[in-house]
Order: C-alpha cells, then sequence, then structure tokens
C-alpha cells in the first residue's frame, strides 16, 4: 500500500456522508489532504471490482469495517489514531441541539434545523471503530495500547463535567 494512502486514516471512520461538510472535513483532517483529494483516491479505489470500499449517492462506506480494520489497522501510525481520538472526543461531546426544544416537540428537531452538526452515518461509524479498536486493537500493532484508546475517548466525552445532553 502506498505509504500516502488516506486507507488506513479511512478505516477509522469507516464510513461518512459527503454530502455534509461537518463529514467531509473529518475525512480531511484524518487523511491530511484537501478532501477533494481524498476523494478523488477513494473514487479511483471503489472502481476497482474487489474494492473495500463503496460510494453509494453521497454515502461512503467499507463494505465490512471489520475486514477493513483486519487489513488496514497494521498500517495505522500512532499520529493517525491521535487524530481520530481528537475527533472522536469532540464529535461525540458534542451536545444534540434538540435538547433545546421543549419535550414534546423533539421529534420536529430536524425539521427546524436543530441536528447534530455532522452526520448520523459518521457517528456510527467512529462508534463501530471504537469496538473494534477495543476489540481487536492487536491489529494495530504499531499503536502502543490502541485497544485502551476507546476507553480514553468515553472516558473525556462523559467527564464529570459533561452534561446530560450528550
Amino acid at each position: 500500500m502506498d505509504s500516502h494512502s488516506p486507507l488506513p486514516s479511512l478505516v477509522l471512520i469507516g464510513q461518512w456522508d459527503e454530502s455534509n461538510e461537518n463529514d467531509k472535513a473529518v475525512v480531511s483532517d484524518l487523511a491530511i489532504r484537501t478532501y477533494e483529494e481524498t476523494a478523488r483516491e477513494a473514487t479511483a479505489l471503489a472502481r476497482n471490482e474487489d474494492s473495500p470500499l463503496t460510494q453509494i449517492g453521497s454515502r461512503w462506506r467499507f463494505l465490512c469495517h471489520e475486514e477493513a480494520w483486519h487489513l488496514l489497522a497494521p498500517c495505522l501510525t500512532t499520529a493517525d489514531v491521535e487524530r481520530f481520538q481528537e475527533k472522536a472526543i469532540s464529535l461525540l461531546g458534542t451536545e444534540s441541539p434538540k435538547f433545546e426544544m421543549a419535550i414534546d416537540e423533539r421529534y420536529l428537531a430536524s425539521i427546524r434545523g436543530k441536528t447534530l452538526p455532522h452526520s448520523e452515518l459518521l457517528r456510527q461509524g467512529i462508534a463501530r471503530t471504537l469496538d473494534l479498536m477495543g476489540s481487536q486493537g492487536e491489529r494495530a500493532q504499531t499503536v502502543p495500547n490502541v485497544s485502551h484508546v476507546p476507553e480514553h475517548i468515553l472516558q473525556r466525552v462523559f467527564a464529570e463535567n459533561a452534561g446530560w445532553k450528550i
């Protein structure tokens, strides 16, 4: 694999929606390149018959996040995981704006624009990665103690001063 490939970084999020500018910013930050460069490379890869990555509409995802983790985790660096950790803490620690609404109106949150800045797709991908790191952290052989990263992220997200809206 090309040492400058964004794929190892992308396995950390697993999936995203490129119609969401905030998702694109996360992809760009993790890949350390512009979103356009990353998307160009991802598109070229997705065209291959046996590609682990696919795009349906504006949604990108690994066909099997577990298999992608198995193949790509050994290529991760400590810096990749540190960037992921920062993004995961920030993203998962964001209070949902729907809680600014009255309880009986929260079902209208998406209509009124009271949604989280990142897609649910990205949030689910990050949660799945935390599971993979915790259960199969040994795959990321070059990153010391990667199996402890999910615990650290969750401790930071749910710190004592974190509100219930998270």
